[in-house]
């Protein structure tokens, strides 16, 4: 079973920044993340999953690699526009872009949401795509991901 590219886990996580980390949407447009060996490393181990598992092992791969990334901004706009700080699944994307650019200097000035949505969340995307892709080259266990090549 091949890997995902780099191209499919960012789809999969601009799928799930336009809809926030919600199980029912992560199933529906951000499954392909699910079937991750980084994933699977952070399932208890034993019996087979469960999809709620599966879920939160997601959710804590994402904050693990979100904490990795080198830029403060990054990791403020990631937590916000994924729904992973709480309080956030409840807004709609706009109100979450709104909100990261409250958050994104600290109060010290506003940067506006289309701004977050046309720069500043592309980037931290591309650097947290590229961070979970050198996380499953190193995952041990084999993934569950075939895209047919």
């Amino acid at each position: 079973m091949a890997s995902p590219s780099p191209i499919t886990i960012r789809k999969n996580l601009t799928n799930l920044v336009r809809h926030g980390v919600d199980a029912w949407w992560v199933e529906a447009v951000g499954k392909d993340l699910l079937r991750l060996a980084c994933v699977r490393e952070k399932l208890p181990e034993g019996a087979e999953p469960d999809e709620e598992q599966l879920f939160e092992a997601l959710r804590e791969l994402l904050r693990d690699a979100i904490e990795k990334l080198g830029s403060e901004q990054s990791r403020i706009i990631l937590r916000i526009v994924l729904s992973l700080e709480p309080g956030t699944l409840e807004l709609s994307l706009r109100e979450r872009r709104e909100k990261a650019g409250l958050e994104f200097r600290r109060g010290r000035q506003t940067v506006t949401w289309g701004t977050i949505r046309s720069y500043h969340e592309r980037r931290a995307i591309d650097q947290l795509a590229k961070m979970i892709f050198g996380m499953e080259q190193s995952a041990s266990t084999p993934p569950l991901f075939d895209d047919g090549t």
